[in-house]
């Protein structure tokens, strides 16, 4: 293939030199690893090493370079609250309503 790149140059019509830029073969090979990858991708390779997902879930990071799942609760009135930093599902009735705001002096009234 006679690609030339911005700052290529061709020989026998592959390119043989690039300033700054994929190379021609490097373009190749990575058109063939695409087209070959099966299987779980690591999270240091770009993927979330996870292989199976369900409807509704939600992927947050638990640690540093983990990621994981968090199901959809299955229950309705259920909603994400912050538990030791990281996200769960709660009852809707656990949390504190806001009945009124005071858009003067800001003040909330709790039920």
């Amino acid at each position: 293939m006679a690609d030339k790149l911005r700052g290529g140059t061709t020989i026998g019509g592959h390119l043989a030199y690039h300033k700054g830029n994929l190379l021609k073969a490097d373009i190749d090979a990575l058109a063939v690893i695409a087209a070959n990858m099966s299987g779980t991708l690591a999270i240091a390779n770009g993927g979330t090493n996870i292989t199976t997902y369900a409807k509704g879930d939600l992927l947050y990071a638990s640690a540093t370079n983990v990621l994981t799942q968090l199901p959809i609760s299955g229950t309705d009135n259920k909603v994400l609250k912050l538990v030791s930093g990281l996200p769960a599902w709660v009852d809707s009735s656990s949390l504190v309503e806001v009945t009124a705001w005071n858009s003067t002096t800001g003040e909330l009234t709790l039920a």
